[in-house]
C-alpha cells in the first residue's frame, strides 16, 4: 500500500517514518549534505569580468488549456523541513510541486495558508499554481478519486491547479511495495484509459483545473491523447543537461503537451550521487556568470523553454536559486557547453521501471506515415 511504498528503499531517507515524520532528523541530514556541497551550492565569487547575456525573460508559460504555469517551481520531494515552503513563497516562488507519495501535503498546505494570511490584501490562492500527483497504486478509477480527495483535503487549498498521474505504471493496490526494487506487483485490471477517464472526472467536478502526466514516454503520451476528452497539459519528467530528452520534449510540444523538468539540478544525493552540480563545466559557468551552479542549471532549463522544479530545504539556497532568475541569460556558447554534457545519466531510475526509447518510436511513426 502507499504507506509502505518506500519502506524497503536503500536509504533511510525513503522510509515512511522519515518522509511522514521526524522533521528534525530531516533537518540534520540536510545540514550534513550541505557541508559537503557548499562549493556547488553557493555563489561563486571570481575576480574576472562576468559573462552573461542580460535579458528579461517571461516568468510563466501558457499551457494548451490557457492556464499559466510559472517557469520555476519549488520542488518538494523528500522535503520534510517545516518553514521551507513558506520561505519559497516569501522569496517569490508561485509554483509548488508535491505528490501524494511525498507525505508532506498537509505541511505544505498549512504553510500556504499562513503565507496568505500574513498579507491577505495582496496574497491570494489564485496567485499560486499547485501541482500534486496520484501514485501508482491508485490507478483504478475509485482510487484515483480517493487519492485526489485526500490530497485536496491535506493541501486545503480549494482546488488543485494540475493533478498528474505520477507514473504510467499501475501497481496492485493494498500491497507492500519496495519502490526501489527490481520488481513490483503490477495491476493488470486497469488500463491507462481507465485512469485517464477518472482524471477527467476530477476536472468535471472542480477538484482539479488541469490534468497531466509524469514519467510518460512519447508512446504513452500518444496512448492518452487517443482517448482523451480533456487533454493532458504537461508531462513532468527528469530533465537536465545530463538527460535533456530532446525528442520527448520537442514531440510533446508539437502535441500541445509541455514537458516540465524534475531533478534539473541533478537530483537528490539520497537517491544517487549528484554528479551534475559538481561537474567542472557547470562550476566553470557559475564562475563566468557569478551565479550559483543551481542558478546556472535552472536557467539552462527555462532558457530552453522548459519549466524547472529545483528543490532544496536549505533556506539560503531556496532564495539564491530563485532570486533574479529571469533577469539574465546564458550566452549561446554557454548553452552549448551545457548541451554537450548529455550522457544519459538518470537519477530517478527504480529497478522495476523500463524506459522506452522515444527516438525509436518517432522513427516508427515516420516509417508508418511514409
Amino acid at each position: 500500500m502507499l504507506n509502505n511504498v518506500l519502506n524497503k528503499a536503500p536509504s533511510s531517507c525513503f522510509t515512511r517514518q522519515a518522509l511522514a515524520a521526524r522533521p528534525l532528523t530531516a533537518n540534520r541530514r540536510s545540514h550534513r549534505r550541505s557541508n559537503t556541497r557548499c562549493a556547488a551550492s553557493t555563489m561563486v565569487q571570481q575576480p574576472h569580468p562576468i559573462t552573461i547575456a542580460p535579458s528579461k525573460e517571461p516568468n510563466f508559460v501558457q499551457l494548451a488549456d490557457g492556464s499559466k504555469m510559472p517557469m520555476v517551481a519549488y520542488g518538494t520531494f523528500l522535503m520534510q523541513q517545516p518553514g521551507a515552503t513558506r520561505q519559497a513563497l516569501e522569496v517569490g516562488y508561485r509554483h509548488i510541486d508535491t505528490a501524494r507519495l511525498y507525505f508532506n501535503e498537509a505541511m505544505i498546505g498549512q504553510e500556504i495558508k499562513e503565507w496568505i494570511a500574513a498579507d491577505p490584501a495582496n496574497r491570494k490562492r489564485e496567485d499560486l499554481y499547485i501541482v500534486t500527483k496520484v501514485f501508482n497504486d491508485c490507478h483504478r478509477p475509485e482510487d484515483v478519486r480517493k487519492s485526489a480527495e485526500a490530497s485536496l483535503k491535506d493541501l486545503d487549498c480549494g482546488y488543485i491547479d494540475c493533478m498528474l498521474i505520477h507514473w504510467p505504471d499501475a501497481f496492485m493496490p493494498g500491497v507492500e511495495i519496495d519502490f526501489m526494487g527490481d520488481s513490483v506487483p503490477r495491476d493488470d485490471k486497469v488500463t491507462l484509459a481507465d485512469t485517464w477517464k477518472a482524471m477527467e472526472k476530477l476536472v468535471d467536478d472542480g477538484i482539479a483545473k488541469s490534468i497531466g502526466l509524469s514519467n510518460f514516454s512519447l508512446r504513452q503520451v500518444d496512448e492518452i491523447l487517443k482517448v482523451a476528452r480533456i487533454q493532458p497539459v504537461h508531462n513532468q519528467v527528469e530533465l537536465s543537461p545530463y538527460i535533456p530528452q530532446w525528442t520527448l520534449v520537442e514531440e510533446c510540444k508539437k502535441r500541445g503537451v509541455m514537458c516540465t523538468a524534475y531533478c534539473p539540478l541533478g537530483g537528490p544525493s539520497a537517491i544517487k550521487p549528484n554528479k551534475l552540480i559538481q561537474d567542472p563545466v557547470v562550476l566553470k559557468l557559475a564562475q563566468e556568470t557569478n551565479k550559483s551552479p543551481a542558478q546556472v542549471l535552472t536557467k539552462w532549463s527555462i532558457q530552453r523553454g522548459v519549466p524547472a522544479l529545483p528543490k532544496s530545504s536549505n533556506f539560503d539556497r531556496i532564495k539564491t536559486t530563485y532570486e533574479g532568475i529571469y533577469d539574465w541569460k546564458l550566452t549561446d556558447e554557454q548553452m552549448q557547453a551545457l548541451n554537450g554534457l548529455e550522457n544519459g545519466y538518470r537519477t530517478c531510475a527504480p529497478g522495476w521501471k523500463t524506459w522506452e526509447d522515444d527516438n525509436s518510436y518517432v522513427k516508427e511513426l515516420t516509417a508508418a506515415a511514409a
